[in-house]
């Protein structure tokens, strides 16, 4: 961006009195020893970090100060990271494009028609590229969990979660003992169509539990649950609920118990499910304890709990070593590393702002990128096995959106990318690119 364009962009706003709306929070986190700022917008449910520079602009949002009086302010401090115009700039269009600024800023209705339908067509290519994951919202459950806040607040105490290892311990222990007799079972139950029937009965029902652990670890810690649906995984209906209001705890371990909730409950649902098992005869009943065995553990850890996929164990990680946005991140390190050391663009930006932070944006964007083609792969192999039409249209459904259409983006961005096109034209000079 040239000065001239960049000092038009500042009258533009310099003379702004704003404020943010009033159903947003902010809070404080604290990522690898760094303070980080999460503002949550409770009304879309939506979460956007800032670093102290930021929030130190942001939380002078008054509605009566200008813009260039807070900036001016900003200026006399002697605090090490203190915002740019051009980072004042960027911000306000951030939070102007969110929708959580109040103020004297010019209203054009046109402008807000463009960007909301922008945004709906976001969210259909988004819904035709995961086929495998389609959501479609039913109730606001946040009252219901408020009401039984006083059973299920006990629950989430040092003593219970022992219990909850004993038990689970104890359930691998006899696993490990009667494990021929359980491949036995699988081996001559499981593609049995009664079993299968039942399979489809009992799954719905654990993972609606294993959704209510997410809605009541949220809500004891003061989070709010305001949607439950139905989400077709691989063309079965199993429950949901958006328990994202958790991204604002400032604690982290309780944003890690609220990923993990959910992979507790299947896993202490899988232990009982061996002991019905163990002490049942052959029938109905063992069928179904088989089921919430094989389904609290086995699927669990390779889906839910599996970090690479962007499921419960990818958050539980995510929180664990510090570092948000961590898939998104790391495809961003990728596509610099390919901008700066292939197409020699030195002004790109790393996403890296923490120390080891680079090593994790390595290793998981490629090993997520080769994970999500193998399962995606994996399960349209296995539907195809048993619907040959459906399984075939799976895998070039996910072929598309893995591979095809990320690989037209890069190649557009090398034919038509508006930085390396600057590069050609100044002949390899230095630029800034916004």
């Amino acid at each position: 961006m040239n000065a001239v364009a960049q000092t038009d962009l500042w009258e533009r706003i310099a003379g702004l009195k704003l404020r943010l709306v009033a159903h947003v929070k902010i809070h404080c986190h604290n990522y690898r020893g760094q303070p980080w700022y999460v503002l949550h917008d409770r009304a879309a449910a939506r979460h956007y970090r800032f670093n102290e520079g930021g929030y130190d602009f942001i939380k002078q949002l008054d509605g009566i100060r200008t813009v260039q009086v807070i900036w001016d302010a900003l200026q006399q401090r002697s605090a090490a990271e203190v915002p740019t115009q051009n980072d004042i700039v960027r911000l306000v269009a951030q939070l102007h494009e969110a929708e959580i600024l109040l103020g004297d800023m010019p209203v054009d209705g046109a402008e807000l028609l463009a960007r909301r339908q922008q945004q709906q067509r976001a969210k259909s290519r988004m819904r035709w590229l995961r086929p495998l994951s389609i959501r479609m919202p039913l109730a606001d459950p946040d009252k219901l969990l408020t009401s039984l806040l006083p059973f299920i607040s006990p629950l989430f105490s040092k003593p219970v979660f022992l219990i909850w290892l004993l038990f689970v311990m104890a359930a691998l222990v006899m696993g490990a003992t009667h494990y021929p007799d359980l491949m036995n079972h699988w081996s001559s139950r499981a593609l049995d169509p009664q079993n299968i029937l039942v399979m489809f009965f009992v799954y719905p029902i654990i993972k609606a539990l294993h959704e209510f652990g997410h809605a009541a670890a949220t809500r004891v810690w003061g989070g709010e649950v305001h949607e439950v649906g139905v989400m077709l995984l691989v063309l079965m209906p199993v429950p949901y609920v958006d328990a994202s209001a958790a991204s604002g705890f400032s604690q982290k371990w309780h944003r890690v118990i609220v990923g993990a909730s959910g992979i507790m409950v299947e896993m202490f649902l899988a232990a009982a499910g061996l002991f019905i098992w163990l002490n049942v005869g052959p029938g109905l009943m063992r069928d179904i304890a088989f089921n919430m065995m094989f389904i609290g553990s086995v699927s669990t850890l390779l889906f839910n709990g599996n970090p690479l996929l962007r499921f419960d164990g990818y958050y539980v990680l995510m929180d664990a070593v510090e570092i948000p946005n961590l898939g998104q991140r790391s495809s961003r390190y990728l596509a610099y590393l390919v901008k700066r050391y292939l197409f020699g663009l030195t002004n790109e930006t790393s996403p890296v702002t923490a120390h080891g932070e680079r090593s994790w944006f390595l290793f998981y964007g490629v090993a997520a990128f080769f994970y999500r083609i193998f399962i995606s792969f994996a399960i349209a192999l296995y539907v195809a096995g048993k619907f040959f039409v459906i399984g075939v249209i799976l895998a070039i459904w996910a072929l598309m959106g893995q591979i095809v259409i990320p690989l037209m983006k890069g190649l557009g961005f090398v034919l038509m990318g508006a930085s390396l096109q600057e590069r050609r034209d100044i002949g390899g000079r230095d630029i800034e690119v916004i």
